[in-house]
């Protein structure tokens, strides 16, 4: 399963197109645990895609390299 790192990494996570060409995170381990004050912004992000927010980095990027203005949430499917 994947799961987040202790704390977000110095070197954020960015946005890829995986092999079956779903858009994935390339280092899912570089996300650290998701803050209190974030956990209603990623229940509402991950629940769009029926998923559940596990992780957050404040500097995530999308596939242009360009950070998310609110940060990025890791999401997996809920349990």
């Amino acid at each position: 399963m994947v799961s987040p790192g202790d704390k977000p990494d110095n070197v954020p996570p960015k946005i890829i197109t995986g092999p079956d060409n779903v858009k994935i995170w390339d280092r899912p381990n570089a996300f650290g645990p998701v803050p209190a004050n974030q956990m209603e912004e990623g229940k509402k992000v991950c629940s769009q895609i029926d998923l559940v927010a596990v992780g957050y980095h404040p500097n995530a990027q999308d596939e242009n390299g360009k950070k998310f203005p609110n940060g990025g949430f890791l999401c997996v499917p809920k349990k």
